[in-house]
């Protein structure tokens, strides 16, 4: 933050066509009556050295994360594809569908609803010449149906967004609309698919490259709520007619205004340090109420952005602390009647930020019928004055109560403008999580509820398939127990008995089982049988019967050795060695048959 900034101008207005103004002085302590309530340039010099820090950080070149988003506007990507094929959708199709969630669906979102036309139609002819838009952001079931019944799918372009190319619900919602396809168009299905993803090795691409159908791609370091200047936004805009060269160059107007380092000419530098100095004072809510039902989904798009940037868990001194402020959408004058209430007298601890939009088409002015409905102050004046009248009200109000609150005025809601706006935000954004510490382009937990849908349908899946199992298995069985009831119903008795005796006749019987795996003691001739055996038997046979180990050991045939590793055994010590071997014979021979002695033998 450059000392010699003046803060005389609070209020930051450009002169230049069309471009966006910021009233940040409902924000300043000098306007508030209790001071304490407001930021206070003392509050701001505070924090200076942070600031500073904190535009290197976002603005430095390295940071891959804010260039890859400051690049879309920069180096536009492919964009005469985009056009050329938002002509083609234009010339072919009635109808364009995006099939995404979260920022594959909310920016997009976004631009249709400021630059087309609210509502569109029922009805076979296009609007503008251009195709009838509708986003699927969610799998609820009744809105998913709802659509494939309303639309001819034939006439139908679906345009698949996902970053990962494996978001679930997006491939799930693919799949119903595949399946429609198919029956529609048979083989030739795929011409009514187009596809957006960053992930060459996802799921959405591996289809898509299989199957020819005509897929965009954005860089893989951009991410997904910051991808709206990329073909997640473009190509849905440019289908529905918008001047996507416009866009970007609002959207890099912005980006080349917060690009400088005099602190309050960066409106976005300017706004998040007021956020930052705001949270810090307890204020952990910040609204965003447009003044205008165009710009109603923008509001959505920044919960997303703001929420799924800031809220984060961060160490410090040696703790987790969970940082992060709600972002909060509101309608004006809709929520004037319901929210306000509690902004102007709930606790401190919300900003709002105000969007005011000067001209609006269509403007209707406001009769004067003499019917006793309105005041004569009323009639007279076009729809927009009262509408911003209510927003200027509504600020003021807040002022007198001292709650903070900010304005940005843009005088006609265009292509231009739009892209100020979007781009603004993301800066902001960007700034605010530098300020904070925190890691303004991930999104942790939200990964662990991805794995915990996976793992809950995964157990459903085994559970319902054990089921399957188990089902089938009693059916089986129940089955073989009918069908064995039906042949013994059917067979004649004579045949059952003659089935019985041939099983009971080809059965093994029980005893030579037992004769072969377990001998009994009979089968053996103990030492003492011998002489009452009927035949004669020689010594030598008797002595081979008695002595199978001897002849075994005759047959050993002793390896020859060298003359010098010869062994010479005296006749002492052989006769010593057969004595010995004779009077073990005899032991033997003298010892009573048991059960240990049958199985050396065995």
């Amino acid at each position: 933050m450059q000392k010699g900034d003046s803060m005389e101008n609070n209020e930051l207005v450009q002169n230049k066509k069309n471009e966006i103004k910021f009233h940040f002085n409902n924000m300043r302590a000098e306007n508030f009556k209790n001071e304490k309530y407001g930021i206070s340039y003392k509050d701001i010099m505070k924090l200076s050295q942070k600031v500073d820090l904190a535009y290197y950080k976002v603005m430095d070149d390295e940071n891959r994360e804010t260039e890859a988003f400051f690049d879309l506007v920069r180096n536009p990507q492919n964009l005469s594809e985009i056009k050329e094929y938002a002509n083609f959708v234009a010339e072919n199709f009635e109808n364009f569908v995006i099939l995404g969630i979260g920022g594959s669906a909310l920016g997009a979102r976004a631009l249709f609803t400021a630059l087309t036309t609210m509502d569109y139609k029922k009805c076979d002819l296009k609007r503008n010449q251009r195709p009838n838009w509708f986003v699927r952001d969610s799998i609820c079931p009744e809105k998913f149906a709802c659509l494939l019944e309303a639309i001819d799918v034939k006439k139908t372009m679906f345009c698949v967004v996902t970053k990962s190319g494996g978001t679930l619900e997006t491939l799930v919602q693919l799949n119903l609309v595949i399946e429609k396809l198919k029956e529609a168009l048979g083989d030739e299905y795929t011409k009514n698919i187009c596809a957006v993803t960053a992930n060459l090795d996802g799921k959405l691409n591996k289809w898509a490259t299989e199957n020819n159908v005509k897929t965009f791609y954005f860089g893989n370091d951009v991410s997904g709520r910051f991808s709206v200047f990329s073909a997640v936004g473009l190509l849905p805009a440019a289908v529905v007619g918008a001047d996507i060269d416009k866009l970007l160059e609002g959207a890099n107007n912005m980006l080349q205004k917060c690009h400088t380092l005099k602190f309050f000419e960066n409106p976005a530098l300017y706004g998040a340090t007021l956020q930052k100095i705001a949270l810090d004072k307890g204020c952990n809510i910040s609204y965003l109420m447009p003044y205008s039902d165009n710009l109603k989904i923008m509001a959505e798009w920044y919960c997303q952005l703001w929420a799924e940037s800031l809220g984060k868990t961060i160490s410090s001194f040696c703790k987790n602390k969970h940082v992060g402020q709600t972002p909060v959408k509101a309608l004006g004058t809709v929520d004037q009647h319901s929210q306000m209430q509690l902004c102007l007298e709930g606790p401190y601890d919300k900003i709002v930020t105000f969007i005011r939009v000067n001209k609006h088409e269509n403007d209707a002015v406001i009769p004067n019928l003499n019917n006793g409905l309105l005041d004569d102050y009323v009639c007279g004046h076009k729809l927009s004055d009262i509408l911003n009248v209510s927003q200027q009200a509504t600020e003021k109000a807040l002022l007198e109560r001292n709650r903070l609150n900010r304005t940005i005025e843009i005088d006609e809601l265009d292509e231009y403008s739009m892209g100020e706006l979007l781009m603004y935000f993301m800066i902001e954004t960007a700034f605010m999580g530098a300020l904070m510490d925190v890691n303004t382009f991930n999104q942790p937990s939200v990964e662990l509820i991805k794995l915990n849908i996976k793992d809950i349908l995964s157990k459903k899946a085994r559970v319902s398939k054990i089921k399957a199992i188990v089902e089938s298995q009693k059916e089986q069985e129940e089955q073989k127990e009918e069908n064995a009831e039906v042949v013994e119903e059917a067979k004649p008795q004579d045949v059952i008995e003659e089935k019985n005796l041939t099983d009971e006749l080809t059965k093994e019987p029980e005893v030579m089982t037992q004769i072969v795996s377990e001998p009994v003691e009979e089968t053996f001739v103990s030492d003492d049988e011998i002489e009452d055996f009927d035949f004669e038997i020689s010594k030598e046979e008797q002595e081979q019967l008695m002595m199978p180990e001897v002849e075994e050991l005759e047959k050993v045939e002793v390896p020859e050795v060298q003359d010098e590793q010869k062994i010479d055994f005296s006749e002492d010590e052989q006769l010593e060695g057969q004595q010995q071997f004779e009077l073990e014979l005899e032991e033997e021979k003298s010892e009573p048959f048991n059960e240990d002695k049958k199985e050396d033998i065995e």
